[in-house]
């Protein structure tokens, strides 16, 4: 029986210090900013079995009042979706994102309490890994994050990584700034094992103290530099937007010029903005067109936009299209905006809230047809999906129709599946799509 439901629903837990989530989705609903679902508050230090029974009680009861009609935090949430579900009858956790502590290093003009609150968690962390482990719900956990305040600040960091990565078969991602140095990430990142992904926001020193609270961006080159020497593609150095502070033509060209100096050239890019804000101003628009091109062209590196700009700039762009075109012309840059001369249909690479974003509403498939979809995650994926099946990856070896891939940070895990599958590269759309 169809319901209403959502991956992260079923099957994700986020860990805070003295919450627990069942998401880190963001959006506005009629100009108020939702998400960060909590299923449960820890007042006080609690052990891990009664924070995992209510957590399950927590989701059983949301799944319920949702497809009951009552008006819950999920309300205007653009993640839900309408198909099979399954009855939440355990914890069978496929995404693990462990932020544990509110500890931090920076002062970002973006963060907040959430993830600066200096809060240690009000339960033993390894304990309930264990206790999460050794009860078997994280038997099918295919993505462990961390994330919260600094990683690098937990001083049993290194140890309990060490743990996971010992028993759970899962691809690791570590949201850090950098500042610390690790050689156990190094070494899972140099034996892809694990990412890391690291926000820079700016070019120059003066731009980074002022965005991110200290003057420390030699620090995060540095250790970057390190990350990076066997596996780039594993480091994903972020930009993200916040004001006039560091979208200047000039504070993205310093970018550029500092990613080229330090050799960070062959990283992958993330371009992102302040979650805080519904709306992307046009100005501010033509100055992410100009970064993602700048890094295509300059750089010759894989660049993407993040899900929170997908979600905020199609309408920007519909709006504005003249004029921002307009604008890139008068930078005299390289159009990098995708284009569909001489192309009737394409696959489309992902099925999730990114692709519903752009087949729904980008300029590109006013104007483009759809093939199907395909989906590492096909057998899991209620099809048809936008009205086209989903297929597993494989399906594109029998075509040479063209490909665009809707993905944000598994953008660069996409990549790895192209040459695992001896799929041409050639036949990716790289133009931007909006």
């Amino acid at each position: 029986m169809k319901s209403w439901s959502c991956s992260d629903l079923h099957y994700s837990l986020y860990l805070a210090p003295d919450k627990i989530r069942t998401c880190c989705q963001r959006f506005f609903v009629d100009g108020e900013i939702q998400g960060d679902v909590e299923l449960l508050t820890i007042d006080r230090h609690e052990s891990a079995q009664p924070i995992l029974d209510l957590s399950l009680l927590a989701k059983q009861n949301l799944y319920l009042n949702i497809n009951n009609g009552e008006k819950t935090k999920c309300y205007g949430c653009p993640k839900l979706t309408y198909q099979e579900w399954p009855e939440i009858e355990r914890l069978d956790i496929k995404h693990l994102s462990l932020e544990y502590h509110s500890i931090c290093n920076l002062k970002c003009t973006y963060c907040s309490d959430v993830y600066y609150g200096g809060l240690n968690p009000n339960y033993d962390i390894s304990d309930l890994i264990n206790k999460m482990y050794t009860s078997s719900m994280l038997d099918n956990c295919n993505s462990i994050v961390w994330g919260g305040g600094e990683p690098l600040a937990d001083i049993n960091f290194s140890i309990l990584l060490q743990y996971l990565v010992e028993n759970i078969n899962a691809k690791y991602r570590v949201f850090t700034n950098a500042i610390k140095y690790s050689e156990l990430l190094e070494k899972l990142i140099s034996s892809d094992l694990a990412s890391i992904t690291t926000s820079i926001d700016a070019g120059t020193r003066s731009t980074y103290s002022a965005v991110r609270g200290k003057d420390k961006l030699d620090f995060v080159i540095k250790n970057l530099k390190k990350y990076s020497s066997k596996r780039p593609e594993n480091i994903i150095i972020k930009y993200i937007f916040t004001d006039e502070k560091n979208q200047s033509l000039s504070e993205i060209k310093s970018f550029i010029s500092l990613m080229k100096e330090n050799k960070l050239h062959k990283c992958c890019f993330q371009i992102s903005c302040d979650y805080f804000h519904e709306d992307i101003p046009k100005d501010q628009l033509v100055s992410m067109i100009i970064m993602y091109s700048l890094i295509r062209n300059e750089l010759n590196a894989t660049v993407f936009f993040d899900d929170l700009l997908w979600h905020r700039m199609s309408k920007t762009f519909k709006n504005n299209k003249l004029t921002i075109l307009k604008s890139i012309d008068n930078f005299e840059i390289p159009n990098v905006l995708a284009k569909y001369d001489g192309i009737n249909s394409v696959v489309v690479w992902g099925a999730g809230s990114i692709a519903k974003n752009l087949v729904n509403y980008s300029n590109f498939f006013d104007n483009i047809g759809i093939e199907n979809f395909v989906d590492s995650n096909y057998l899991e994926i209620e099809s048809p999906f936008c009205g086209k099946e989903v297929l597993s990856p494989e399906t594109l070896l029998d075509s040479d129709v063209m490909i665009v891939i809707s993905a944000a940070l598994n953008y660069p895990s996409i990549l790895k599946d192209f040459s695992r599958l001896g799929i041409d590269e050639k036949r990716i759309i790289n133009g931007l799509i909006i």
